[in-house]
């Protein structure tokens, strides 16, 4: 039972998750293709944790090519595995987006990794996001996928700033 009490208990790695709960102003940046410029949008996240600062539940909402997107992502840190978790689904996939990883010993530079589908390629490919804590109130995230050539390369950019 002790063993499980420890396993249930949020500790210091889920405190330092505590930069990504607010209500942000989000500026993105998505890249299809490196050569060409990023296509961008704004929008605006509200993240709360939830069942007692286990886990930070993440919604999203903006304009997308010109039409209405929502996401949906849960965060969390897992005592069992000692790994940050990443999840994320939103209008524009029926799929579920995982990934898991680390934070540096301050607590403000994350990276996760994760074999996510790519409806381009038609199958799983390796992704890594890193999420840097500016300050209380700023956090960028950035994805990453590797190209035809094999190269890692941004595909992504959000900088979001708590209102």
């Amino acid at each position: 039972m002790a063993k499980m009490m420890a396993y249930a208990t949020p500790g210091a790695n889920h405190q330092h998750l505590n930069a990504f709960v607010g209500t942000f102003h989000c500026k993105v940046k998505f890249w299809m293709d490196p050569s060409a410029p990023a296509q961008e949008s704004t929008g605006r996240m509200i993240a709360t944790w939830m069942l007692g600062e286990r886990y930070i539940q993440q919604h999203y909402k903006s304009q997308w090519m010109g039409q209405p997107f929502e996401g949906f992502g849960l965060m969390g840190y897992d005592n069992a595995e000692k790994k940050f978790f990443s999840t994320w689904m939103d209008t524009f996939t029926t799929g579920l987006f995982y990934e898991t990883g680390s934070c540096d010993g301050s607590g403000k530079n994350f990276t996760l990794t994760g074999n996510n589908f790519d409806p381009q390629m038609g199958k799983k490919k390796w992704t890594k996001t890193t999420l840097e804590v500016i300050s209380d109130n700023k956090h960028i995230m950035r994805m990453y996928s590797k190209g035809p050539d094999g190269k890692e390369m941004m595909t992504f950019e959000m900088i979001a700033t708590k209102k």
